[in-house]
């Protein structure tokens, strides 16, 4: 159903779909979702409401997804999402909320995903996150929050993220890092913090290295520096 024109969908439009598993909405004029729209869909695991015109995400509208393992919400104009809107996702695994008008990460809106691997929160409005807005998501590999208004990032917002790998915060307003937050990931390789107005502390034993490391969002023409400790590497 993408890419067509659809703007209004009745409640009961899917309900007798039992063994839809992928479902895709994106490219449509849709400005609200009926928090039944999806009831029945236990089997759905992936769902596309991306570039649409959505500005909510009512509390029940996924509540019956419980396979739900990707879900697609970039490219709306979405402020603010009900605290228990993923509750019930316990089998998601990649998140995409970018490019949405989003100011503040709650404590509790992330608090179910544990299975989560993948969160993308990149070009949004976001100007500060809850200390424990990542606390249960200790299977995220990948979190990417650049291109917002962070100043500052409370160290206490990575301390659950023992797994993560890569960690994008480039094009924020962020004045200070702190170095010592790698203690917080013992799996984490990668860090870019590009386009910062940046102050690095605690950062006596970094030097200038030269990488040809290949990402996907890793941008040309940046200072790596290389933690002697552990190996590791900040792009800024």
């Amino acid at each position: 159903l993408k890419s067509n024109q659809i703007n209004t969908i009745d409640y009961r439009c899917f309900s007798n779909l039992i063994n839809l598993i992928e479902l895709s909405l994106t490219k449509n004029n849709l400005t609200y979702l009926d928090p039944f729209t999806f009831q029945n869909l236990k089997k759905l695991e992936t769902l596309s409401l991306s570039n649409n015109q959505l500005k909510h995400i009512d509390s029940a509208l996924f509540s019956e997804l419980i396979n739900l393992k990707v879900l697609y919400l970039w490219s709306n104009r979405i402020k603010s999402i009900n605290s228990k809107a993923f509750n019930n996702l316990i089998n998601l695994r990649t998140l995409w909320l970018n490019e949405n008008e989003l100011e503040f990460i709650d404590e509790e809106i992330f608090q179910n995903l544990s299975k989560l691997e993948i969160l993308y929160l990149f070009s949004n409005k976001i100007t500060s996150i809850h200390k424990n807005a990542f606390d249960s998501l200790k299977n995220l590999l990948e979190l990417s929050l650049s291109k917002n208004q962070i100043k500052e990032i409370d160290q206490l917002v990575f301390k659950n993220l023992f797994n993560l790998n890569f960690l994008f915060l480039q094009k924020n307003q962020l004045y200070s890092f702190d170095v010592k937050i790698y203690s917080y990931f013992p799996n984490l390789s990668f860090i870019n913090l590009c386009s910062n107005p940046i102050n690095l502390k605690n950062c006596d034993n970094l030097k200038k290295i030269k990488t040809n490391f290949n990402h996907s969002s890793y941008e040309k023409n940046t200072t790596s520096l290389f933690l002697e400790s552990s190996g590791k590497k900040i792009f800024f």
